[in-house]
């Protein structure tokens, strides 16, 4: 890149001098610690702040200084290399290009006192206490999650935890929370219906996903949090960019995949929960783009700090009226008899009102595949026996809910999702 398209602003992989500092090189050696603790990255030498190449007059002597205080003041000494560019009236721009560190955390050594110092943006600041041993481990090739244990491998089965987690829940129990707490409208069109979730379910799928796989485990005391507001969901898990950047200030579509903790990822690839190719924020940017009414105003958001991670995700029919008035003049009620429903509620001749409303809100909720426990619980019914009586063998015999596996009836992954006919019920 031409050093006049790149000197626009500093960033996350490089920062301006126009001057070195001499008498109190922590100004710039801190940075040097920084770029040598994450991803890397190079200082121009002899540009202002702003950006304007201003240059260097005695150039061999600025980059001997530089040498010297990186060796006196960094330890271990980190890789470093460093060039120059001249500028028209003669003068030098020093580059020093400081690539990723091996043997990290590289210390600022001086004024009393010695300090790691990771990138956050385009400031340099001091290592926390989780990024330290983050960064020892990293040195030692060994993620958190591949550290001993007190456990026995021989003791331990793949093949039963799988089944364990199989049992309890299909998906992950955050992703359940939020499939039982938000819902899915629709439209009704001349020929068919158009089926409007409020959030996009394979999004929020992923993005709790990622929260778990790439969260930083060695931080006590917090922990994945998942909130539904009525506007928007939010996604937060403790750490933030594995290597130290802020993601709201890069383009999500060429995030390169670095895990954090590659033998959970492992673990959530054999589960089929995530997928090898580390495309999580791609994902959740794209299957949202895919809902029917999408504009920039309900583009996910991402956000991260030195310590967090946020996924920021905006309900899609939040004071949308359309689909209000849709559902509410078109399906205000479920018309049902014994002749033309297959005895939807049980009834011989005529219907409860508020049962007829329940089955409604079951048919809408219903947008998207549930399991027969989902259904139960979004009703608030305890009894499997009666809510199938009542409810479920009535709406699947009228045709108004059909199974996602007809052929196995029994099946433990069986799911319900309604058909085009609940509309016109």
């Amino acid at each position: 890149m031409a050093l006049k398209d790149l000197l626009v602003a500093e960033a996350t992989d490089y920062e301006f001098k126009s001057a070195l500092e001499t008498k109190k090189p922590k100004s710039w050696l801190k940075t040097v610690s920084a770029f040598a603790n994450g991803r890397g990255g190079s200082f121009y030498i002899g540009v202002s702040d702003d950006g304007v190449p201003v240059g260097i007059a005695d150039v061999q002597t600025t980059v001997e200084q530089i040498s010297n205080l990186i060796k006196e003041r960094i330890s271990p000494i980190p890789e470093f290399h460093l060039d120059v560019q001249r500028v028209d009236d003669g003068r030098g721009i020093i580059v020093l290009h400081v690539p990723s560190g091996e043997i990290t955390p590289y210390y600022y050594v001086g004024d009393g006192s010695t300090t790691a110092y990771v990138r956050i943006g385009n400031e340099s600041n001091p290592a926390t206490p989780q990024r330290l041993s983050e960064l020892a481990r990293r040195a030692k090739n060994i993620s958190f999650d591949s550290m001993p244990t007190d456990y026995k491998k021989d003791d331990l089965s793949f093949t039963v935890f799988e089944a364990a987690i199989k049992k309890t829940t299909k998906k992950t129990p955050g992703h359940n929370f939020v499939r039982l707490n938000s819902k899915v409208r629709w439209k009704k069109m001349p020929d068919h219906r158009i089926n409007q979730p409020d959030y996009a379910d394979r999004a929020v799928f992923e993005a709790i996903t990622n929260a778990l796989m790439h969260r930083e485990w060695s931080v006590i005391g917090s922990e994945v949090h998942v909130d539904m507001f009525d506007d928007r969901l939010e996604i937060y898990s403790p750490g933030g960019m594995y290597d130290g950047s802020l993601i709201q200030k890069r383009d999500i579509k060429f995030v390169p995949s670095v895990r954090r903790n590659p033998a959970i990822a492992d673990v959530f690839d054999r589960l089929e929960f995530a997928e090898r190719q580390g495309s999580g924020l791609k994902k959740i940017w794209e299957e949202t783009s895919y809902l029917h009414g999408y504009t920039e105003e309900y583009e996910p958001k991402f956000l991260s700090s030195a310590t967090a991670f946020h996924v920021i995700l905006k309900n899609m029919n939040y004071l949308r009226t359309d689909l209000h008035s849709a559902s509410t003049q078109d399906n205000s009620t479920i018309q049902a008899t014994g002749q033309d429903t297959g005895q939807v509620t049980g009834h011989d001749a005529g219907h409860d009102a508020g049962h007829d409303e329940l089955l409604k809100k079951l048919l809408e909720y219903c947008g998207l595949p549930r399991t027969r426990n989902e259904m139960q619980a979004y009703l608030g019914i305890a009894s499997r026996a009666y809510f199938r009586k009542t409810v479920l063998d009535p709406l699947v015999n009228a045709k108004l809910l059909r199974m996602t596996i007809p052929d196995k009836p029994k099946s433990k992954k069986q799911m319900y999702v309604s058909t085009h006919d609940a509309e016109r019920a």
